[in-house]
């Protein structure tokens, strides 16, 4: 996936979320659009203001941009719980120190490597660097529950992708505290890119009950990371 990672400072004990089978208003989804960081920042402030219950950015901030960046460093200081992710190379990638240093909690995401699978797996848990990665849908997943699934390490998952999630999805430019703080309160937020443009999007198994012909591609990676946490969620349940 493009456009994801992050910082990630992780705690040894976070509190832990009761969180039943996710319906419509349970997952919202903000899109960064083509915003500054200072941008984003300020609108992070804002919705913050609305206490959701979590925060979780699929979204690299890399370099250091100096004083434009205050914005956004002062909404990670806000946001009492922001997972953030990184990517895993030939070392881990994230986002810069200054922003790390305020994450809550972080997660990897990487899906599979064979390119013929993604995106319909994803790897819960992966060993590399002397220890063991968890995927950022699994870090977003165990605030919401009592117990994860006992997946493999270095094991696939296949994405559940039926039935179509519905959830609601927030253009950050337009986000108002009075219009949408009822939608953020308590709830899960997703943070990241879904356009203009189609940066960031994938093939999925959505494609024909989207009405997408086949070879265009069909469903953002912030998507994904929403299917993927709610395959969590369903097999924690069962």
């Amino acid at each position: 996936m493009l456009r994801i990672s992050s910082l990630l400072v992780i705690l040894f004990f976070h509190p832990v979320f009761t969180f039943c089978q996710p319906t419509p208003d349970d997952f919202v989804l903000l899109n960064i659009e083509m915003l500054s960081r200072a941008e984003v920042g300020k609108k992070l402030q804002e919705v913050n203001k609305a206490k959701p219950k979590l925060v979780a950015l699929n979204v690299q901030y890399g370099s250091d941009r100096g004083a434009s960046d205050d914005p956004l460093e002062q909404a990670f200081k806000e946001i009492e719980t922001d997972v953030l992710g990184y990517n895993l190379k030939d070392k881990r990638l994230g986002s810069h120190a200054k922003f790390m240093q305020h994450a809550a909690d972080s997660g990897m995401t990487r899906l599979v490597a064979d390119v013929r699978l993604w995106p319909l797996y994803f790897i819960p848990y992966q060993k590399k660097f002397g220890q063991v990665q968890d995927h950022l849908s699994m870090t977003v997943a165990s605030y919401l529950v009592n117990e994860l699934p006992d997946y493999a390490v270095d094991g696939i998952k296949a994405i559940e992708y039926f039935p179509k999630l519905n959830y609601t999805v927030i253009n950050l430019s337009e986000f108002d505290l009075k219009k949408h703080g009822d939608l953020i309160r308590d709830n899960v937020v997703f943070v990241g890119f879904l356009g203009p443009g189609d940066e960031d999007k994938q093939y999925t198994p959505l494609r024909e009950e989207k009405g997408v012909p086949e070879g265009v591609k069909d469903t953002y990676g912030l998507e994904i990371l929403v299917y993927m946490v709610r395959t969590i969620l369903n097999d924690s349940s069962k």
